[in-house]
């Protein structure tokens, strides 16, 4: 297993459900079949790594939160989050939020400054479209 990196972000895994309340959470894992329990804790911290945080931003969170020394709170983060990672429920080191951009930010990041974008919204608002485009409208 990789190592955890207090710098790197967490991502939850995509098949995990949860349910979160003031008692804790209960998370259900489609792909897996398996249900786990979480307590408030558990929950909040489950809610920051839903949230895009680092181990390191977490950990700064719940010190604020908690009367609890940073250094005890540290590992017990990364306890819990090893526990996490053996069971599947999240995943170390990815790029977060990256499939999570709506359709128009892909479409801008991947338009640049290659003059595609004005090329398109011309073709929107001329009444005959490129040539490029016909291929698409049949």
């Amino acid at each position: 297993m990789e190592p955890l990196r207090r710098d790197q972000p967490i991502k939850t895994s995509e098949s995990v459900r949860e349910t979160i309340n003031q008692d804790g959470a209960v998370l259900l894992d489609i792909k897996q079949g398996l249900c786990f329990s979480m307590n408030p804790v558990g929950a909040r911290i489950w809610a920051m790594l839903k949230a895009g945080r680092t181990v390191d931003q977490i950990a700064s969170g719940l010190a604020l939160e908690f009367d609890v020394p940073l250094a005890q709170i540290e590992a017990d983060l990364t306890e819990f989050l090893v526990n996490l990672k053996i069971r599947n429920l999240v995943i170390f080191g990815c790029k977060f939020n990256s499939e999570r951009k709506s359709w128009l930010s892909r479409f801008l990041s991947l338009a640049g400054n290659s003059g595609l974008l004005f090329t398109l919204l011309s073709a929107l608002h001329s009444s005959r479209p490129p040539a490029y485009m016909h291929r698409f409208s049949k």
